[in-house]
């Protein structure tokens, strides 16, 4: 990951229904982009001590962190009162005003594991990599913190895999990776066709190529996989049909997968 990045944030507000439970929808309090050398991860951790001494509990901090930019969206859920988080944001970073960074494609071959709980762990992972002689880069990384009298953070990457015989060691390192992750953390090895996704993806809504990043890939049932794609607002969710090579999509905010 390069050491200075975009971050295009978003600050919400949830409006929940009458049991106070549950929300049917998003105030959008605030957006703004900026340009940082300050890590993605120690971000995330300084938002959630904010609103901690603002609130005492109540977030959810999402990170989709590539190479160059980062959409981070933070939703307060005990209050709209966000001028102190953009105050900590301002002392951590300058205005952006560019055009927005191209993403990059995945390389043609991929590895990603769900529910990673520290960066600590990736470098541990590429490390193992590179002794079945295969380097690799980080490509994403999803980072979710939610506090609601509870907790939980995790993380969620994908490795581009750049060189080595990775078709010839593919066993060996499944091998490994289904003995070192839990089967909930669903660590794959995969092939990815990413320009002909986000072609298809950019072809049927209108959105531009160059501004879709892939961030998911799974296997389902019956000879499926499932892939997200996403910009700053929205999350397209792909399904391919490895038997009939039928896709269907379906769009939506992406503030209404959050929580």
């Amino acid at each position: 990951m390069s050491s200075e990045k975009v971050i295009y944030i978003d600050i919400y507000h949830p409006i929940s229904e009458g049991d106070g439970l549950t929300f049917n929808n998003f105030n959008h309090l605030h957006k703004m982009n900026v340009k940082t050398s300050t890590d993605i991860g120690e971000i995330v951790e300084q938002l959630k001590l904010e609103i901690f001494k603002h609130y005492g509990d109540g977030l959810f901090i999402q990170a989709e962190e590539f190479k160059d930019f980062c959409y981070l969206n933070i939703l307060i859920l005990f209050g709209s009162e966000y001028d102190f988080l953009v105050d900590y944001i301002k002392s951590i970073s300058e205005p952006f005003d560019g055009p927005p960074p191209e993403a990059e494609a995945t390389r043609d071959i991929a590895l990603s594991v769900d529910y990673i709980y520290s960066q600590k762990e990736t470098t541990v992972l590429q490390n193992d990599l590179e002794r079945f002689g295969v380097k690799s880069e980080v490509y994403f990384i999803k980072r979710k913190a939610f506090e609601r009298g509870a907790g939980d953070y995790h993380e969620n990457i994908i490795l581009s895999l750049l060189s080595g015989a990775v078709h010839a060691v593919g066993t060996k390192i499944t091998e490994h990776l289904i003995k070192k992750f839990d089967i909930h953390q669903n660590p794959q090895v995969y092939n990815i066709s990413s320009e002909k996704i986000l072609s298809y993806v950019s072809q049927e809504t209108g959105i531009p190529k160059q501004h879709l990043s892939i961030t998911e890939r799974r296997n389902i049932e019956n000879n499926k996989i499932e892939f997200n794609v996403i910009n700053r607002y929205k999350v397209i969710n792909v399904k391919y049909d490895k038997n009939s090579r039928e896709i269907d999509y379906s769009i939506k905010d992406k503030n209404q997968t959050m929580i």
